[in-house]
């Protein structure tokens, strides 16, 4: 078990050597990312795989390029929060790794405990939180479950992976974690669509500040009434609903929102569903 003086001393660890890696690839601390395209960028492949695990670290020795491997079975927010979590074991130098579906809650060892916290850190910098939670206008202490589905939807991480972080770094208290984990992230999106969905539901708004939006075949997408979408036969819309207009992904390719009344735009980059192979190719059509 590891006690309080060690969690916070290899947090410290973590946000140090995520706050490096940044920097090296050209982010700065307030910034989203996309981790996928940011293992690239370090030469780091990932590669989906039809296995039914949470990702594995595969590094076989000198001279022999490391890969990340991240099962496709998994849901779509897992899947780009365990890459960040294997390449925490490739950037502090652990070796060849594997991370099983279920982990024994509390029962972490400081390596994991480190590349969990590095992966949280890497896609949701402290100064970029407050800076989203700033543009929106929000207060921790008044965060309401639909804020936290934006927030996170604005760094693709889980619903319950944010509100984890934020009481982890201490920006809300145990009560208000439990009062936020209390809404399910079902029973959310049932409110949200009125009905009950199990596909990801991402929630943009206006102040979303990646230039691309991941997401798999079948997932959905809110989007403010202004914004429209450059090709349905890729993200189509499909309802109504009191926040916006919800669209679903269709078929995998690459397609541009935007705003009709701002300068805002993004790319959705679409994957097939349970996509297998590596992660540069996801968005080719079939």
């Amino acid at each position: 078990m590891i006690n309080n003086v060690q969690r916070k001393q290899l947090a410290r660890e973590a946000l140090q050597l995520s706050s490096s890696i940044r920097k090296k690839v050209g982010y700065d601390s307030f910034s989203t990312l996309n981790i996928f395209d940011l293992c690239e960028a370090i030469d780091v492949p990932v590669r989906f795989v039809d296995i039914n695990m949470e990702g594995m670290y595969v590094q076989m020795g000198e001279g022999v390029k490391p890969t990340i491997l991240i099962s496709a079975l998994r849901p779509f927010h897992r899947k780009v929060f365990t890459c960040a979590h294997e390449l925490g074991h490739h950037v502090f130098g652990h070796g060849f790794t594997i991370d099983d579906v279920v982990r024994s809650g509390g029962h972490y060892t400081n390596e994991e405990f480190l590349v969990d916290a590095f992966g949280s850190y890497l896609l949701m910098p402290p100064l970029g939180i407050k800076s989203a939670m700033s543009k929106r206008g929000l207060d921790f202490q008044h965060l309401d479950p639909i804020d936290c589905l934006r927030i996170s939807s604005s760094f693709g991480v889980g619903y319950a992976t944010l509100i984890n972080h934020l009481y982890f770094n201490g920006h809300i208290g145990k009560d208000k974690s439990e009062n936020l984990l209390g809404t399910s992230l079902k029973s959310l999106k049932q409110s949200i669509l009125g009905k009950s969905v199990s596909e990801t539901l991402f929630v943009i708004d206006k102040h979303f500040s990646n230039k691309t939006i991941d997401i798999e075949v079948s997932g959905l997408i809110l989007l403010p009434r202004d914004f429209e979408v450059e090709n349905e036969d890729l993200l189509k819309s499909k309802t109504e609903v009191l926040e916006g207009m919800i669209y679903e992904a269709v078929s995998p390719g690459i397609t541009r929102v935007y705003s009709r009344y701002s300068e805002w735009s993004s790319f959705v980059r679409i994957q097939a569903y349970q996509y297998v192979g590596l992660s540069r190719f996801r968005h080719l059509s079939d």
